[in-house]
């Protein structure tokens, strides 16, 4: 499903419908990442004459003693 999306004093407003002034969003993909130690963020969305774009950055990510993901597999 297309998304639409403005941006109006710093937030993302969203719609399923192409309204006046609003522009097709596009999503990064998500790339190869290990989710052992790393994440994927959404960054902040940038925009064009066209389209907003939402890009994504892999970041480490810290676990620290007592986390246990064990419950979860």
């Amino acid at each position: 499903m297309q998304e639409y999306g403005i941006i109006k004093d710093n937030k993302l407003q969203k719609s399923d419908k192409q309204l006046t002034d609003y522009k097709l969003i596009q999503y990064a993909e998500i790339p190869e990442f290990d989710q052992m130690t790393q994440g994927v963020f959404q960054k902040y969305p940038t925009e064009d004459a066209t389209k907003i774009y939402i890009g994504v950055e892999i970041r480490a990510i810290e676990i620290t003693e007592g986390d246990n993901f064990d419950e979860f597999i």
